[in-house]
């Protein structure tokens, strides 16, 4: 099973990396991908924090294929959104990032013995 901090490696990784992408200053890469990967790292944790692992079946609803699948629609939606207001754009940066962060979390428990449930 995946500890806190390997989850906060790779969502540190997804949120540097969908940051970078969702860049609009050309400039800016660095930038980015460095509060990316620090939003990423705290977002990382979210599934745990809603549905905390105080036994081997913790895993419910914030933990489930279907929750991935809904977060990963929202996900094409929002990346498909073309804010002009500068605060819907951080709005929209900074959601997608928490997302990415997320979805790894939950494709990296997907992966042990438990995996997720359906629902």
């Amino acid at each position: 099973m995946a500890n806190r901090v390997e989850h906060e490696i790779i969502g540190a990784i997804a949120g540097g990396t969908v940051a970078a992408l969702n860049n609009d200053a050309k400039d800016q890469y660095a930038v980015n991908f460095a509060a990316g990967a620090f939003l990423g790292k705290v977002a990382a944790r979210l599934p745990d924090l809603l549905e905390p692992a105080i036994h081997p079946n913790h895993r419910g609803f914030f933990h489930s294929w279907l929750f991935l699948s809904v977060l990963g629609a929202g996900m094409v939606k929002l990346w498909e959104w073309e804010p002009e207001a500068t605060n819907q754009k951080v709005l929209k940066w900074a959601l997608l990032v928490t997302g990415a962060a997320y979805a790894s979390h939950l494709l990296r428990d997907s992966i042990t013995p438990k995996s997720l449930p359906i629902v």
